[in-house]
């Protein structure tokens, strides 16, 4: 039996978090006072911030640079939790993109059929470097095929300017 120092009631271990840094391996407050305190919008606010401040921002993007994450990724992907959540996203966006997806895959039958160069044997329009995508400027029927090459980089660039 231990005691929450948050709403004072004796519980038993189980009704507590692990923590390596405690005496006994528990935490100091039970499953629920701990639950409640997270979810309320101030403590929810405060982390939103806390991981938005630039160094936080750029510790982030190093972690992701780091075989560990990759290797995580890769290791989610693989799992069941990660070919299921695959498989939610990419439901939800042939459902809510329906001409990106089709514009999309009339490129992907008009490559394999040899009507459209592959991206890779193409340079960027952007740089000139290799392509990597095929930018739409239209997800009409009659202007699917109207591609343009870009890089990776380029291709963000192209879109993020276009957002504003």
């Amino acid at each position: 039996m231990k005691q929450c120092t948050k709403c004072k009631e004796s519980k038993s271990l189980e009704e507590f978090h692990n923590h390596a840094g405690r005496p006994e391996g528990k935490a100091d407050w039970c499953k629920p006072c701990a639950r409640a305190y997270k979810s309320r919008p101030e403590t929810l606010a405060r982390q939103r911030e806390r991981r938005q401040l630039p160094e936080n921002k750029v510790k982030q993007q190093q972690y992701w640079q780091t075989d560990a994450y990759k290797e995580s990724q890769r290791n989610y992907r693989q799992s069941k939790k990660g070919k299921a959540g695959s498989k939610k996203y990419h439901a939800r966006r042939r459902r809510l993109y329906p001409e990106r997806i089709k514009a999309k895959d009339a490129v992907h039958n008009a490559i394999r059929d040899g009507r459209l160069t592959p991206v890779g044997e193409l340079p960027c329009c952007g740089c000139g470097k290799q392509a990597e995508h095929y930018h739409h400027e239209s997800y009409e029927p009659e202007h699917r095929l109207d591609v343009i090459p870009f890089c990776e980089s380029c291709h963000k660039f192209l879109h993020h300017s276009t957002q504003e």
